[in-house]
């Protein structure tokens, strides 16, 4: 694959490692974020930013949420260089994600939806897994181009089709992650010593990505689940707003955030 101009929208957790692999793959990456500070970090000013961004024929948009997502594409769609692949690699709704497409067709743009799973530490070792929602066209282009910081690209259909399994994987760890919840409560109910049982949890069957990640967090005498798992609060209400049917799940995690929340002493 010969060298690229890729434009990477998001310098936070997850942008930033991801923009350093490109770098260390050969393209030539334009990096802007929001943060003065972080885009300064970058050794980029932002004028400078939006000048290269022109040359980009890839953008990547890698934001904390929707409303930062949709703030990227009414900044700066009118600076995107005509036929480039914009694709949206951050958690959003599925009717974002198809408006964002029709916005981008209508603008001689080609769109697709990455989402990554994986975490700032996959990111760094370049170890995500993108659930891609491209036209078939547009997939091999794709692939080349997430091939340089994923280790796995799994096409699921049309613009969209990304986020729906996105969404799919979150419903996935939140049962874990509610399964940890109740045995943290249970031990601690019952007088056990919750970092032991967390040790024998590590070494069985129970064993899982989150429990590896979050062991030490959870195993701490203060500790509440439901406020280590908040992070999963956005993404469950987007599974709730695409889903034609209930999902008990999540709203199980509504009722522990609210309960959580109701426990939290006011500043």
């Amino acid at each position: 694959m010969t060298a690229r101009v890729i434009a990477c929208h998001g310098l936070g957790a997850m942008g930033w490692p991801i923009a350093r692999r490109l770098q260390q793959r050969g393209a030539e990456v334009v990096g802007l974020d929001a943060d003065d500070a972080v885009q300064a970090r970058w050794r980029l000013d932002a004028a400078g930013a939006a000048a290269a961004l022109q040359a980009a024929e890839v953008v990547l948009v890698c934001v904390t949420d929707e409303a930062a997502s949709r703030r990227v594409w009414q900044q700066h769609l009118p600076h995107w260089r005509r036929g480039a692949l914009v694709i949206e690699l951050g958690s959003v709704s599925h009717a974002w994600a198809l408006q964002a497409a029709a916005v981008c067709s209508a603008a001689g743009l080609r769109y697709a939806d990455a989402p990554l799973s994986g975490g700032v530490a996959g990111a760094a070792a370049g170890e995500l897994v993108a659930m891609l929602g491209a036209h078939v066209g547009d997939v091999p282009e794709l692939r080349e181009v997430l091939a340089l910081f994923t280790a796995k690209v799994v096409h699921l259909g049309p613009p969209g089709t990304g986020q729906l399994c996105k969404m799919a994987n979150q419903l996935a760890i939140a049962g874990v992650a509610a399964g940890l919840a109740q045995a943290q409560a249970f031990s601690r109910s019952a007088g056990l010593d919750f970092a032991a049982v967390l040790d024998v949890l590590a070494r069985g069957t129970a064993a899982s990505t989150q429990l590896s990640r979050l062991r030490d967090t959870l195993a701490q005498p203060g500790n509440r689940a439901s406020s280590t798992f908040a992070w999963l609060q956005k993404d469950l209400a987007l599974c709730e707003q695409a889903s034609p049917v209930p999902l008990p799940l999540a709203s199980l995690w509504q009722d522990w955030w609210q309960a959580s929340d109701a426990h939290t002493p006011t500043p």
